[in-house]
């Protein structure tokens, strides 16, 4: 859905996958830590949402973002 769009792609440093309700939510995330493309779906493959955005990352998404961060870094370290 993003890959195709190459100034999108220039900016994405990560992205971030996870469960919000109803919803599966994947948001790309810049080299500033910013949010600029979030993509929402509901029970299909097809997106219900689709925002190019600039916005802070909500306290989930920071907290998911470091968990991860931590994970990956102690499965490098060991």
């Amino acid at each position: 859905m993003y890959m195709n769009k190459p100034e999108t792609m220039e900016t994405a440093a990560t992205y971030l996958t996870y469960e919000q309700g109803d919803s599966i939510k994947c948001i790309l995330i810049d080299k500033e830590g910013k949010c600029c493309f979030e993509v929402s779906f509901l029970e299909t493959s097809t997106p219900c949402l689709v925002r190019h955005l600039y916005r802070d990352l909500s306290d989930c998404e920071n907290n998911l973002l470091s968990t991860r961060t931590k994970i990956l870094k102690s499965i490098v370290e060991n």
